[in-house]
Protein backbone atom coordinates (compact mmCIF):
# COMPACT_ATOMS: atom_id res chain seq x y z
CA UNK A 1 0.00 0.00 0.00
CA UNK A 2 3.25 2.64 0.42
CA UNK A 3 4.88 1.54 -2.15
CA UNK A 4 1.55 2.17 -4.54
CA UNK A 5 0.87 5.26 -2.45
CA UNK A 6 4.36 6.61 -3.40
CA UNK A 7 4.30 5.82 -6.92
CA UNK A 8 1.10 7.67 -7.21
CA UNK A 9 2.44 11.13 -5.57
CA UNK A 10 5.89 10.61 -7.60
CA UNK A 11 3.68 10.57 -11.12
CA UNK A 12 1.47 14.12 -9.70
CA UNK A 13 4.77 15.55 -8.91
CA UNK A 14 5.82 14.79 -12.32
CA UNK A 15 3.01 16.21 -14.07
CA UNK A 16 2.90 19.37 -11.85
CA UNK A 17 6.56 20.15 -11.19
CA UNK A 18 7.90 22.57 -13.89
CA UNK A 19 11.65 21.84 -13.41
CA UNK A 20 13.36 25.29 -15.56
CA UNK A 21 11.49 28.04 -17.09
CA UNK A 22 13.14 30.13 -19.64
CA UNK A 23 11.90 33.42 -21.72
CA UNK A 24 12.05 33.86 -25.15
CA UNK A 25 10.55 36.58 -27.43
CA UNK A 26 8.39 35.87 -30.45
CA UNK A 27 9.93 36.94 -33.79
CA UNK A 28 13.84 36.03 -33.11
CA UNK A 29 15.05 34.09 -36.36
CA UNK A 30 15.45 30.01 -36.50
CA UNK A 31 18.85 28.86 -34.42
CA UNK A 32 18.08 31.60 -31.55
CA UNK A 33 20.10 30.19 -28.24
CA UNK A 34 17.51 29.68 -25.28
CA UNK A 35 19.29 27.95 -22.49
CA UNK A 36 21.94 25.51 -21.21
CA UNK A 37 19.81 23.03 -19.95
CA UNK A 38 22.93 20.74 -19.26
CA UNK A 39 24.25 23.84 -16.64
CA UNK A 40 21.24 24.69 -14.79
CA UNK A 41 19.71 21.48 -14.29
CA UNK A 42 23.45 21.18 -12.57
CA UNK A 43 23.40 17.34 -13.49
CA UNK A 44 26.97 17.82 -14.71
CA UNK A 45 28.38 19.09 -11.42
CA UNK A 46 28.66 14.93 -9.65
CA UNK A 47 30.00 13.78 -12.83
CA UNK A 48 33.88 13.50 -13.81
CA UNK A 49 34.69 15.16 -16.39
CA UNK A 50 35.88 12.22 -18.60
CA UNK A 51 32.37 10.86 -17.95
CA UNK A 52 30.67 14.24 -18.58
CA UNK A 53 30.33 13.07 -22.38
CA UNK A 54 28.20 10.07 -21.21
CA UNK A 55 25.53 12.47 -20.26
CA UNK A 56 23.05 13.48 -23.36
CA UNK A 57 20.11 15.01 -23.81
CA UNK A 58 16.94 14.47 -25.94
CA UNK A 59 13.11 15.42 -26.47
CA UNK A 60 10.65 13.01 -25.10
CA UNK A 61 7.76 12.44 -27.70
CA UNK A 62 9.18 15.42 -29.59
CA UNK A 63 5.94 17.21 -29.11
CA UNK A 64 7.29 20.36 -29.87
CA UNK A 65 10.31 19.55 -31.84
CA UNK A 66 8.84 21.73 -34.54
CA UNK A 67 9.03 25.00 -32.47
CA UNK A 68 12.68 24.00 -30.07
CA UNK A 69 15.26 21.79 -30.96
CA UNK A 70 17.96 20.68 -28.15
CA UNK A 71 21.61 19.50 -28.74
CA UNK A 72 22.98 16.03 -27.14
CA UNK A 73 24.92 18.68 -24.74
CA UNK A 74 21.83 20.31 -24.12
CA UNK A 75 21.66 23.36 -25.61
CA UNK A 76 18.03 24.66 -26.47
CA UNK A 77 17.32 26.77 -29.62
CA UNK A 78 14.25 27.64 -31.30
CA UNK A 79 13.87 25.59 -34.70
CA UNK A 80 11.51 28.28 -36.40
CA UNK A 81 10.46 31.60 -36.03
CA UNK A 82 7.83 31.61 -33.41
CA UNK A 83 4.49 33.75 -33.84
CA UNK A 84 2.91 34.63 -30.42
CA UNK A 85 -0.31 35.72 -32.44
CA UNK A 86 -0.61 31.97 -34.05
CA UNK A 87 0.71 30.16 -31.33
CA UNK A 88 -1.21 31.48 -28.17
CA UNK A 89 -4.61 32.58 -26.91
CA UNK A 90 -5.19 36.49 -26.54
CA UNK A 91 -4.79 37.79 -22.99
CA UNK A 92 -3.20 34.41 -21.75
CA UNK A 93 0.28 33.36 -21.05
CA UNK A 94 2.28 32.21 -24.03
CA UNK A 95 3.89 28.59 -23.31
CA UNK A 96 4.77 25.24 -24.70
CA UNK A 97 6.31 22.79 -22.21
CA UNK A 98 8.59 19.78 -23.32
CA UNK A 99 10.03 16.78 -21.56
CA UNK A 100 13.85 16.32 -21.69
CA UNK A 101 14.98 12.93 -21.46
CA UNK A 102 18.63 12.55 -19.63
CA UNK A 103 20.82 9.92 -20.64
CA UNK A 104 23.67 8.62 -18.98
CA UNK A 105 25.22 6.08 -21.48
CA UNK A 106 22.73 4.00 -22.73
CA UNK A 107 19.68 4.06 -19.80
CA UNK A 108 17.93 6.76 -18.66
CA UNK A 109 18.94 8.97 -16.11
CA UNK A 110 16.11 11.68 -15.20
CA UNK A 111 13.53 13.24 -17.00
CA UNK A 112 13.10 17.39 -17.05
CA UNK A 113 10.09 18.88 -17.49
CA UNK A 114 11.15 22.38 -19.25
CA UNK A 115 8.54 25.39 -19.96
CA UNK A 116 9.35 27.97 -21.93
CA UNK A 117 7.58 31.05 -22.28
CA UNK A 118 7.60 32.64 -25.59
CA UNK A 119 7.25 36.75 -24.82
CA UNK A 120 4.73 38.88 -26.79
CA UNK A 121 6.42 41.86 -28.45
CA UNK A 122 4.61 44.79 -29.34
CA UNK A 123 4.81 44.12 -33.41
CA UNK A 124 0.64 45.17 -34.00
CA UNK A 125 -0.47 48.51 -33.40
CA UNK A 126 -4.09 49.08 -32.77
CA UNK A 127 -6.24 48.36 -36.33
CA UNK A 128 -9.86 49.88 -37.06
CA UNK A 129 -11.56 47.40 -39.21
CA UNK A 130 -12.08 50.88 -41.85
CA UNK A 131 -9.72 53.93 -42.21
CA UNK A 132 -12.78 55.97 -42.73
CA UNK A 133 -16.64 56.04 -41.58
CA UNK A 134 -19.43 58.45 -41.96
CA UNK A 135 -22.29 59.36 -39.70
CA UNK A 136 -25.43 61.47 -38.91
CA UNK A 137 -27.16 63.65 -36.62
CA UNK A 138 -30.32 65.60 -37.08
CA UNK A 139 -30.06 69.34 -36.52
CA UNK A 140 -33.19 69.39 -33.71
CA UNK A 141 -31.85 65.90 -31.85
CA UNK A 142 -31.65 66.51 -28.15
CA UNK A 143 -27.98 66.61 -26.05
CA UNK A 144 -26.87 63.20 -25.31
CA UNK A 145 -27.76 61.61 -28.28
CA UNK A 146 -24.72 58.40 -29.29
CA UNK A 147 -23.71 56.85 -32.63
CA UNK A 148 -21.83 54.02 -32.31
CA UNK A 149 -18.29 53.75 -34.08
CA UNK A 150 -16.58 50.44 -34.10
CA UNK A 151 -13.22 49.51 -31.83
CA UNK A 152 -10.30 49.19 -32.55
CA UNK A 153 -8.34 45.37 -32.44
CA UNK A 154 -4.65 44.54 -31.48
CA UNK A 155 -3.77 41.33 -32.44
CA UNK A 156 -0.88 41.25 -29.95
CA UNK A 157 -1.68 38.34 -27.13
CA UNK A 158 0.30 40.27 -23.90
CA UNK A 159 -2.11 41.94 -21.50
CA UNK A 160 0.11 45.09 -22.31
CA UNK A 161 1.02 45.33 -25.80
CA UNK A 162 -3.16 44.35 -26.61
CA UNK A 163 -4.14 47.36 -23.74
CA UNK A 164 -5.75 50.59 -25.51
CA UNK A 165 -6.88 53.63 -24.73
CA UNK A 166 -8.72 55.89 -26.65
CA UNK A 167 -8.71 59.27 -27.42
CA UNK A 168 -10.69 61.60 -29.21
CA UNK A 169 -9.07 64.54 -31.29
CA UNK A 170 -10.96 67.52 -32.11
CA UNK A 171 -10.78 70.96 -32.47
CA UNK A 172 -11.40 73.30 -30.13
CA UNK A 173 -15.63 73.93 -28.89
CA UNK A 174 -16.71 71.28 -31.43
CA UNK A 175 -20.06 69.63 -29.59
CA UNK A 176 -18.75 66.14 -29.59
CA UNK A 177 -17.44 63.53 -27.24
CA UNK A 178 -16.17 60.01 -26.97
CA UNK A 179 -17.54 57.64 -24.82
CA UNK A 180 -15.71 54.15 -23.93
CA UNK A 181 -17.67 51.22 -22.05
CA UNK A 182 -15.96 47.62 -21.74
CA UNK A 183 -18.49 44.95 -22.90
CA UNK A 184 -18.84 41.49 -21.11
CA UNK A 185 -15.94 39.95 -23.36
CA UNK A 186 -13.45 42.60 -22.77
CA UNK A 187 -13.59 44.54 -25.83
CA UNK A 188 -14.63 48.31 -25.74
CA UNK A 189 -17.71 49.86 -26.96
CA UNK A 190 -17.43 53.12 -28.41
CA UNK A 191 -19.80 55.80 -28.94
CA UNK A 192 -19.45 59.04 -29.80
CA UNK A 193 -21.75 61.56 -27.82
CA UNK A 194 -23.60 64.54 -28.60
CA UNK A 195 -22.63 67.59 -26.09
CA UNK A 196 -25.08 70.29 -26.99
CA UNK A 197 -27.43 71.38 -29.86
CA UNK A 198 -26.80 71.09 -33.60
CA UNK A 199 -27.34 74.02 -35.95
CA UNK A 200 -26.93 73.00 -39.50
CA UNK A 201 -27.07 76.09 -41.16
CA UNK A 202 -24.05 77.05 -38.61
CA UNK A 203 -22.07 74.52 -39.61
CA UNK A 204 -22.93 71.05 -41.65
CA UNK A 205 -19.56 69.28 -41.27
CA UNK A 206 -17.14 67.96 -38.55
CA UNK A 207 -14.05 66.07 -39.12
CA UNK A 208 -13.45 63.86 -35.68
CA UNK A 209 -10.48 61.77 -35.01
CA UNK A 210 -10.42 58.67 -32.51
CA UNK A 211 -7.03 57.60 -31.93
CA UNK A 212 -6.43 54.14 -30.57
CA UNK A 213 -3.07 53.57 -28.67
CA UNK A 214 -1.78 50.35 -27.04
CA UNK A 215 0.00 49.69 -24.05
CA UNK A 216 3.59 48.77 -25.23
CA UNK A 217 6.40 50.11 -25.36
CA UNK A 218 7.11 52.20 -27.53
CA UNK A 219 3.41 52.68 -27.81
CA UNK A 220 1.67 51.86 -30.95
CA UNK A 221 -1.45 54.11 -32.45
CA UNK A 222 -4.08 53.35 -35.05
CA UNK A 223 -6.56 56.37 -36.12
CA UNK A 224 -10.20 56.23 -37.52
CA UNK A 225 -11.15 59.20 -39.33
CA UNK A 226 -14.78 60.58 -38.52
CA UNK A 227 -17.05 62.64 -40.86
CA UNK A 228 -20.18 63.64 -39.20
CA UNK A 229 -23.15 64.93 -41.46
CA UNK A 230 -25.55 67.62 -39.98
CA UNK A 231 -28.73 66.65 -41.13
CA UNK A 232 -31.38 69.26 -42.23
CA UNK A 233 -34.86 69.75 -40.33
CA UNK A 234 -37.12 71.94 -41.83
CA UNK A 235 -36.63 75.01 -39.19
CA UNK A 236 -36.65 77.91 -41.23
CA UNK A 237 -39.52 79.15 -43.30
CA UNK A 238 -39.46 81.01 -46.56
CA UNK A 239 -38.49 84.54 -46.11
CA UNK A 240 -39.35 87.04 -48.82
CA UNK A 241 -36.89 90.00 -49.41
CA UNK A 242 -39.37 92.71 -48.18
CA UNK A 243 -43.50 92.21 -47.21
CA UNK A 244 -44.37 94.07 -49.33
CA UNK A 245 -44.42 94.88 -53.27
CA UNK A 246 -45.56 98.06 -54.97
CA UNK A 247 -45.89 97.67 -59.21
CA UNK A 248 -46.77 99.91 -61.32
CA UNK A 249 -48.12 98.77 -64.74
CA UNK A 250 -47.95 100.84 -68.00
CA UNK A 251 -50.57 99.71 -70.87
CA UNK A 252 -47.64 98.91 -72.99
CA UNK A 253 -45.99 96.51 -71.44
CA UNK A 254 -46.02 93.16 -73.25
CA UNK A 255 -47.44 90.31 -71.93
CA UNK A 256 -44.13 88.19 -72.26
CA UNK A 257 -42.42 90.04 -69.68
CA UNK A 258 -42.93 90.13 -65.77
CA UNK A 259 -44.04 92.76 -64.34
CA UNK A 260 -41.84 91.53 -60.92
CA UNK A 261 -39.68 88.69 -60.11
CA UNK A 262 -40.20 88.31 -56.25
CA UNK A 263 -37.13 87.34 -53.96
CA UNK A 264 -37.06 84.28 -51.34
CA UNK A 265 -34.39 82.63 -49.90
CA UNK A 266 -34.55 79.68 -47.25
CA UNK A 267 -31.84 78.57 -44.97
CA UNK A 268 -32.85 75.12 -45.26
CA UNK A 269 -31.29 72.69 -47.67
CA UNK A 270 -32.64 69.92 -50.34
CA UNK A 271 -36.65 69.80 -50.28
CA UNK A 272 -36.71 71.46 -47.21
CA UNK A 273 -35.19 74.65 -49.19
CA UNK A 274 -37.00 74.38 -52.27
CA UNK A 275 -39.63 76.68 -52.87
CA UNK A 276 -42.99 77.15 -54.77
CA UNK A 277 -45.70 80.01 -55.08
CA UNK A 278 -49.11 80.35 -54.39
CA UNK A 279 -52.03 82.68 -54.44
CA UNK A 280 -53.08 82.58 -50.86
CA UNK A 281 -56.90 81.82 -50.77
CA UNK A 282 -57.08 85.60 -49.23
CA UNK A 283 -56.19 86.65 -53.40
CA UNK A 284 -59.72 87.49 -55.17
CA UNK A 285 -60.87 85.87 -57.98
CA UNK A 286 -61.13 89.00 -60.00
CA UNK A 287 -57.25 89.26 -59.03
CA UNK A 288 -55.93 86.20 -60.21
CA UNK A 289 -57.80 86.54 -63.41
CA UNK A 290 -55.69 89.24 -64.40
CA UNK A 291 -52.81 88.08 -63.31
CA UNK A 292 -50.65 84.75 -63.61
CA UNK A 293 -48.03 83.44 -60.84
CA UNK A 294 -45.20 80.95 -62.08
CA UNK A 295 -44.78 78.43 -58.85
CA UNK A 296 -41.24 77.79 -59.41
CA UNK A 297 -39.42 81.21 -60.22
CA UNK A 298 -41.56 83.80 -58.71
CA UNK A 299 -42.63 85.67 -61.72
CA UNK A 300 -46.44 87.42 -62.12
CA UNK A 301 -47.32 88.22 -65.98
CA UNK A 302 -49.77 90.31 -66.75
CA UNK A 303 -52.29 87.35 -67.78
CA UNK A 304 -55.42 89.58 -69.50
CA UNK A 305 -55.10 93.51 -70.24
CA UNK A 306 -59.18 93.93 -70.74
CA UNK A 307 -60.98 95.97 -68.42
CA UNK A 308 -57.43 96.04 -66.63
CA UNK A 309 -57.68 99.76 -66.26
CA UNK A 310 -61.42 100.31 -64.42
CA UNK A 311 -59.84 99.10 -61.12
CA UNK A 312 -56.38 101.23 -60.41
CA UNK A 313 -55.25 98.83 -57.87
CA UNK A 314 -55.03 94.90 -57.31
CA UNK A 315 -53.88 93.28 -54.05
CA UNK A 316 -52.19 89.78 -54.40
CA UNK A 317 -51.65 88.07 -51.57
CA UNK A 318 -48.31 85.50 -52.58
CA UNK A 319 -47.66 82.53 -50.32
CA UNK A 320 -43.89 81.33 -50.65
CA UNK A 321 -44.22 77.02 -49.33
CA UNK A 322 -41.12 74.94 -48.63
CA UNK A 323 -41.01 71.43 -49.68
CA UNK A 324 -40.69 70.43 -46.42
CA UNK A 325 -43.15 67.67 -44.32
CA UNK A 326 -44.97 69.36 -43.14
CA UNK A 327 -44.37 72.29 -45.25
CA UNK A 328 -43.36 75.77 -43.99
CA UNK A 329 -44.90 79.04 -45.61
CA UNK A 330 -44.82 82.95 -45.92
CA UNK A 331 -46.97 85.49 -47.19
CA UNK A 332 -46.41 88.70 -49.12
CA UNK A 333 -48.30 91.06 -50.40
CA UNK A 334 -47.52 92.36 -54.04
CA UNK A 335 -50.28 95.85 -54.73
Amino acid sequence: MLLSLSIVLSVVHCVLTIDLTYHVEEERSPGTYVADIAADSKLLDNVKPSDQHLITFSQFKRKVAQLFNITKTGKLYTAQTLDAEDLCTFNKECSRTMKVVVNKGTSVSKILKIKIVIEDINDHEPNFPMKNINIEFYEDIGKGAKRSIPNAIDKDVGFQNSLMQYKLKSKNGEPFSLSVSKRADGISSLKIVLKESLDREIKDTYLLQVIAKDGGSPAKQGVLNINISVIDVNDNPPEFSKPLYNVSIQSTHHKSKPIIVLSVSDADSDENGKITFHFSPKTSDLAKSYFQLNKTSGEIFVSKYSNLGKKKTYELFIEARDGGNPPLSSIATVL
